[in-house]
């Protein structure tokens, strides 16, 4: 078991400070804007809302989900060679490498629902707001299209597509990793991460989240299915 944990650590080193550090340049740059938004006159909360779907929040995320694409995809350096000397098969790497994408994905979705549900609060405590609280930090996961894919609450079928989006990335990356390890190239994890920009239908038009969960989860399993294939037992 020792030489398995031996290939999650192998995955972590050397991307988990820049991980984190992208983390907190995500959630920096999303405060900063909301600060600048709220720089001016009286804010409705409709308007609060809708800045989520703006170019700015949108841009900001999805460069977060990009880099953080690239850095689990990309082997540490020296990382294939430090791989090709564990007592494990390849497919067992780009198996642990899927579980360390998977936990960075999930903490980056984590981090961005919490720099939201703060965003939310910080509104609703303003004077200007007139004393919102409660279910307006839920109401604005509704009004706005971006929010209510990162919750979708009641909304089940967008849960599908949140986990098939990120569990998709997970298993691409892993793909992706181990190919790198033989000097090959593998975008998917890349493309699938850029296309996460484009906006998400609002409540009620699932249509782009569900097409963009299943060409992630695609690319995610056509990416560790080529590992499989390449490897003999």
């Amino acid at each position: 078991m020792k030489r398995h944990f031996g290939c999650l650590a192998l995955a972590a080193d050397g991307s988990l400070g820049r991980i984190l550090a992208v983390l907190a340049a995500m959630a920096a740059a999303q405060a900063g804007v909301f600060t600048w938004f709220l720089r001016g006159d009286f804010v409705v909360y409709a308007e609060f809302a809708a800045l989520f779907d703006g170019a700015a929040m949108r841009t900001i995320s999805a460069l977060a989900l990009l880099a953080l694409a690239a850095l689990v995809s990309r082997p540490a350096a020296g990382g294939g060679y430090t791989a090709r000397r564990l007592p494990v098969g390849r497919r067992w790497l780009a198996v642990w490498w899927t579980v360390y994408g998977l936990l960075v994905f999930a903490l980056y979705w984590a981090v961005r629902l919490a720099v939201a549900f703060g965003l939310c609060r910080w509104f609703c405590a303003r004077p200007e707001a007139g004393g919102l609280a409660g279910q307006a930090d839920f109401l604005a996961f509704y009004q706005s299209a971006a929010l209510h894919a990162l919750l979708p609450l009641a909304d089940t079928g967008r849960w599908w597509c949140a986990a098939m989006l990120y569990g998709g990335l997970g298993l691409s990356c892993g793909g992706a990793a181990a190919v790198q390890w033989t000097g090959g190239r593998n975008f998917a994890p890349l493309a699938v991460a850029a296309a996460a920009w484009l906006p998400a239908g609002g409540l009620g038009e699932p249509g782009w989240s569900i097409v963009l969960g299943a060409a992630s989860l695609t690319a995610g399993l056509w990416s560790l299915a080529a590992v499989w294939k390449e490897e003999k037992p």
